[in-house]
């Protein structure tokens, strides 16, 4: 049967359409703890006596990497109104003093030019500290290297041509890393945009050992944050069509990652954090948020999520048996999994990302003006 190739992309357009709107029907994950199935979520607060105040000026906070040691958060902020040719920024906010204007001054000074930031990664090692940028604009990842005075030089560009959907990424190395990749087309195209609605399992992580790259794991749909366990043993990554936290073993001579488990989410999980004491934070949400064609609609009625995963628990019940572990294997026990916020479109839509310091929790989203500092988070 003969096509026309004009015809193509409308018919793939009606396809993501109808099929969108039955995605959006799909309930939350059955095997998410009942309790974060029921009721209206509203903001819920640690104790009596906390406070979530917005901190208004940057636009669109993608991602949070907490630098525990000098007391700053760094953000990747993108004016996703602003067209697509607007270029993005990443912001250093001193806890100390937020309201300094350092805090509003783009850290990267316009390099590189096309700059479209989403996950970020901070590393440090010895007198080395860097910050990995996922930038969506080339696509690639950014490279820069850090100063105590917060000064940041571009040091350079990492490419492979199968980088379409980079989303993001945790640092292994002073030049090495894991980066995420959502869909298997560029997010762009007809064809990324509906294998985005349907979720699609093409998702990827890379592996990135400083001179070649590899396909650590495969098969994901529409993977999306990633962070190390502070030891370095251990990787875990969102699947956010999937709604579960995936648990890998992490081979560091290789960059090889073997799957342990997987826990269940309330939503689609957003980025990933992991505090000193080897807690997870992750970002959920209600409803997804990444559909390309729907870049314009409102989220002021998706519910967000903070979860803080008790991490310790769940690496010894894995450690005992790593390695040997088969793929289905489940931990042997409970593991602990505390919501720390509850949040409507109110307080904050379509949350991206959470992190901590000393107390002060960080809540990013993706489609205002401003996050949340919440004070004295558990």
């Amino acid at each position: 049967m003969k096509i026309s190739l004009g015809f193509v992309p409308v018919a793939a357009m009606t396809v993501s359409l109808v099929v969108g709107a039955c995605v959006m029907l799909i309930p939350f994950n059955p095997t998410a703890p009942a309790s974060f199935q029921t009721g209206k979520p509203e903001l819920q607060l640690p104790g009596a006596g906390e406070l979530c105040s917005p901190f208004a000026g940057i636009v669109s906070a993608e991602d949070l990497q907490a630098d525990h040691q000098r007391r700053r958060v760094f953000i990747s902020a993108l004016d996703r109104e602003a067209g697509k040719d607007a270029r993005g920024s990443v912001h250093i906010l001193n806890i100390d003093d937020p309201l300094s204007s350092a805090t509003w001054h783009d850290g990267t000074n316009g390099v590189p030019a096309r700059f479209r930031p989403s996950g970020l990664s901070f590393f440090e090692n010895g007198d080395v500290t860097r910050l990995f940028v996922v930038n969506t604009a080339v696509p690639g990842i950014e490279l820069f290297d850090v100063a105590d005075t917060g000064t940041m030089t571009h040091l350079e560009t990492f490419f492979d041509r199968r980088l379409n959907s980079p989303k993001d990424i945790v640092a292994t190395g002073p030049r090495s890393f894991y980066v995420t990749i959502n869909t298997g087309a560029d997010r762009e195209t007809p064809l990324g945009r509906l294998q985005t609605i349907i979720r699609a399992p093409f998702g990827r992580i890379f592996h990135f050992n400083g001179v070649s790259w590899s396909v650590a794991t495969e098969g994901l749909r529409f993977v999306n944050g990633l962070a190390l366990s502070p030891d370095g043993n251990f990787l875990y990554a969102t699947e956010s069509a999937g709604r579960a936290l995936r648990v890998y073993a992490r081979n560091e001579s290789n960059g090889v990652l073997t799957y342990q488990f997987s826990r269940g989410l309330p939503g689609d999980g957003e980025n990933i954090n992991v505090t000193p004491s080897g807690d997870i934070l992750i970002a959920t949400n209600s409803k997804q948020r990444a559909v390309p064609i729907f870049n314009n609609a409102e989220n002021s009625d998706t519910r967000a999520m903070v979860l803080k995963f008790s991490a310790p628990d769940l690496l010894l019940q894995s450690a005992e048996t790593r390695g040997a572990r088969p793929q289905s294997a489940e931990p042997r026990g409970a593991i602990e999994t505390k919501p720390l916020y509850q949040l409507d479109g109110d307080q904050i839509s379509a949350a991206t990302v959470a992190d901590s310091i000393d107390g002060q929790m960080f809540i990013g989203s993706s489609s205002q003006d401003s996050f949340l500092i919440c004070r004295n988070a558990a």
